[in-house]
């Protein structure tokens, strides 16, 4: 099924209810003549999902899968650093493999992908 087709199935499932980040959609300019990488994208997605304060108060969700990109796993412990700073009732829900994850999963870092360290 094309992005395309799963985005609106999904605005017409749920309407004004949910917003859908859909990463694929922006694209950064060139920096001094060359495209932005892996790294310049996690820098500007971890300011977007953590928002002003860094707790990421806009999302009460993110569904994670390593088999769609090295990234993944950066997002996923974009959400952990956020989670972390979050008492128990209010971490982000984050579902892995159809399935929601335990709190506890929701605290552990997994191998980044672009991430530099």
């Amino acid at each position: 099924m094309k992005r395309e087709h799963w985005l609106y199935l999904a605005a017409a499932a749920f309407g004004a209810a949910v917003w859908i980040l859909d990463p694929g959609r922006y694209q950064l300019p060139d920096i001094a003549g060359k495209p932005a990488g892996g790294a310049e994208y996690m820098v500007m997605w971890t300011a977007v999902l953590a928002g002003d304060d860094g707790m990421g108060r806009d999302f009460d969700m993110v569904r994670a899968s390593s088999a769609y990109s090295s990234g993944a796993h950066d997002e996923w412990n974009i959400f952990v650093r956020i989670n972390r700073k979050r008492p128990l009732g209010d971490q982000v829900a984050i579902f892995f493999d159809s399935r929601s994850a335990s709190p506890a999963e929701m605290e552990v870092d997994v191998s980044p992908g672009y991430e530099l360290r």
